[in-house]
C-alpha cells in the first residue's frame, strides 16, 4: 500500500484496514482543467442570454449543456490521469468541483444581468448528478488510455 503524501488527506476506513486516499494536487489538476473550460461556457451563456430573448427556449441551451458535460469529463480525466490508484474517486471529486465553480459563475451571471432566470433546484441536481457521472467517464477514459508500466 502506498504512503500518502503531504498534500493527501487520508481517511481510515472499517473495513479491512483499508485507506482512502485523496491527492489534492490531482483534484486541482482536474478542476482547474474543468474551469478554464467552464469559463467559455459562462461567456457564451452570458452572451446567449443578454442577446435571445426567449434564450432557455432555444438549441443554444443544448450547445451549452454538451459543452459544460464535455468539461466535466475533462475535470475528471485531468484528475483521473495524474492519480492512477483512484481514478473514479478523483474523478468524480473534480467533476464535482467543476459542477460548484459553475454554480458560482451562474449565480454571478444571474445577480449581474438580472435577466430573470433563477437558479432551479432541479437544474442544481441535475447537474450536480452529470458532473459526478462525466467526471467518473473522463477518469475512466483516463485509465484505459493510460501508458502501461
Amino acid at each position: 500500500m502506498p504512503e500518502p503524501d503531504d498534500a493527501a488527506e487520508t481517511v481510515e476506513s472499517p473495513l479491512h484496514d483499508a485507506k482512502i486516499v485523496i491527492e489534492l494536487a490531482s483534484l486541482w489538476q482536474g478542476v482547474s482543467a474543468g474551469l478554464f473550460g467552464v469559463l467559455f461556457v459562462a461567456f457564451g451563456y452570458a452572451l446567449g442570454d443578454g442577446r435571445i430573448d426567449d434564450f432557455t427556449g432555444t438549441l443554444w441551451v443544448y450547445v451549452l449543456l454538451a459543452g459544460l458535460v464535455f468539461c466535466y469529463a475533462l475535470a475528471g480525466y485531468g484528475a483521473g490521469r495524474s492519480r492512477p490508484l483512484m481514478p473514479l474517486t478523483h474523478g468524480i471529486l473534480a467533476g464535482v468541483g467543476t459542477f460548484a465553480g459553475w454554480m458560482v459563475l451562474r449565480a454571478i451571471i444571474v445577480a449581474v444581468k438580472d435577466s430573470g432566470h433563477p437558479i432551479a433546484w432541479d437544474q442544481v441536481a441535475t447537474n450536480l448528478l452529470l458532473g459526478a457521472a462525466f467526471g467518473m467517464f473522463g477518469a475512466m477514459f483516463a485509465t484505459r488510455h493510460a501508458p502501461k508500466p
